[in-house]
C-alpha cells in the first residue's frame, strides 16, 4: 500500500496518531518570505541589470544604514521595490526582509554600490568629511585656528614686550626658559627611548585563517601616480588573506594622473578606488574621513604612499590589540626611515623620529 497524504487519510476515515501528525507538520519545509534574490548579471550598461535608478528612493536619513548594511533602494517594481545589495548574507537578507517586506534584492559588486552611494550623497559625504570632527569633538579639531586662551596668551606676550624696561634681563630670562624647555624635551625623549627598548617584540602567532577579521587599509594619494605600482606591490606582499583585505585607494577626483594609476590596479587585488570630491581643505585627514564611511573592516590602518609595511604587520597588530588593555583603540607601529641619506628633508624627518625608532632602523 502506497503512502497517503493527509487529505486522502481524512477522506478514507483513517485513524491518525496526533503525535505523528504534529511531527509531520513540523517537518514540512516552511515557505520563504516574499523577499527574493535575483542573480547578478552585468549587462555592460553600467547599471548591472538593475535598470535606471530612482534617486528619490534613497533618503539622507538612511545613509548610515546603506553603508552599514551595504545596500541601496534602486527603483519601484509594482507595489514593491528593487534593492541593490553588496551583502547578501543570511543575516542581512533577514534584516532587509523585516524592513522592506516584499522587496526584491539584486546582488551588486561592493565597488559599484559605493560609486552609486558616493554619487547620490556626494555633497553630504564631502561636508561630513570636512566638518564631522569639528562638530563632534571640537576640542580635537584644528578647524578653529586660534582659541580664546591663545588670544589671551598672545596679548600678554605683546604687553610684556611693550612694557619691557630692562631688555637685557628679559633676554636672559627667555634664554633660560628656552634652555629649560630643551632640557625637559631631551629628558622626556630619552625616557621614551629607555622605556621603548625594554618592551618585548610583538610576534604574530600562528592563527586559523578562518578566524582572521576583515582589515581595511586606507591609502590617501595626491599627485603620487609614479609611486602607485610600488605601493600596490608592498600591499599585496602583506601576509594576510586577500579575501579579508579591504584596500581603499583614496584619490582626489581632480587628480587625473593618480586616478588613472589607481584605476589600473583593478583586478590585481582587493583594491577599491574612492574619489574624494574636490573641495577645501585638501588634506589627508579629510580624505580619510571621507573614505572611512565606506570601510567594512573590523580593524583599520592608514598608510602613506611611500610606506612599506612589514608583511606580518597586520597579524601583529591584531595580537597587539588582544593583549593590550580594553580601552586601547589605536596602536603605533615603529617608523624606520630607510632613505635618511637622500637629502636634508629626509635627514630632518629622521632627526624628529623618536630615538628608539632611529636606533632600531639603523
Amino acid at each position: 500500500m502506497g503512502r497517503l497524504n493527509l487529505q486522502q487519510c481524512l477522506d478514507q476515515g483513517a485513524l491518525l496518531d496526533p503525535r505523528g501528525v504534529l511531527r509531520a507538520v513540523s517537518a514540512r519545509p516552511r515557505p520563504r518570505a516574499s523577499l527574493s534574490v535575483l542573480p547578478y548579471r552585468d549587462t555592460g550598461s553600467g547599471r548591472l541589470g538593475l535598470g535606471a535608478r530612482e534617486t528619490g528612493l534613497a533618503s539622507d536619513a538612511g545613509l548610515n544604514s546603506y553603508l552599514a548594511r551595504q545596500f541601496l533602494p534602486w527603483r519601484r517594481d509594482g507595489e514593491g521595490i528593487v534593492i541593490a545589495a553588496a551583502d547578501t548574507s543570511a543575516v542581512n537578507l533577514s534584516w532587509l526582509r523585516d524592513t522592506f517586506g516584499g522587496a526584491r534584492v539584486v546582488p551588486i559588486a561592493a565597488a559599484d554600490l559605493h560609486k552609486e552611494i558616493a554619487l547620490q550623497f556626494r555633497e553630504r559625504l564631502s561636508h561630513e568629511a570636512v566638518t564631522s570632527l569639528a562638530t563632534k569633538m571640537p576640542e580635537l579639531s584644528a578647524h578653529r585656528t586660534i582659541t580664546p586662551n591663545q588670544v589671551v596668551a598672545f596679548v600678554a606676550v605683546a604687553v610684556a614686550f611693550v612694557c619691557c624696561l630692562w631688555p637685557s634681563a628679559i633676554v636672559q630670562i627667555l634664554v633660560a626658559a628656552m634652555s629649560a624647555g630643551f632640557v625637559f624635551s631631551a629628558t622626556f625623549r630619552a625616557s621614551l627611548a629607555l622605556l621603548g627598548s625594554r618592551k618585548e617584540e610583538v610576534c604574530a602567532p600562528p592563527s586559523d585563517e578562518s578566524d582572521l577579521p576583515v582589515y581595511t587599509i586606507l591609502v590617501p594619494l595626491y599627485r603620487e601616480a609614479k609611486i602607485v605600482p610600488q605601493l600596490a606591490q608592498a600591499l599585496l606582499a602583506l601576509d594576510y588573506p586577500r579575501d579579508r583585505l579591504d584596500i581603499k585607494l583614496v584619490v582626489e577626483e581632480d587628480d587625473g594622473e593618480t586616478c588613472a594609476a589607481a584605476e589600473a590596479l583593478k583586478g590585481q587585488g582587493p583594491f577599491e578606488v574612492l574619489h574624494v570630491p574636490a573641495c577645501l581643505p585638501r588634506t589627508k585627514p579629510k580624505a580619510c574621513n571621507y573614505a572611512l564611511r565606506f570601510a567594512r573592516g573590523d580593524y583599520l590602518v592608514v598608510y602613506d604612499a611611500e610606506d612599506r609595511p612589514e608583511p606580518d604587520q597586520l597579524r601583529k597588530s591584531i595580537d597587539g590589540f588582544h593583549t593590550a588593555p580594553p580601552q586601547t583603540v589605536c596602536l603605533q607601529a615603529r617608523l624606520a626611515i630607510y632613505n635618511g641619506d637622500d637629502g636634508w628633508l629626509a635627514r630632518g624627518i629622521m632627526a624628529q623620529t623618536p630615538l628608539e625608532w632611529n636606533r632600531l632602523a639603523a
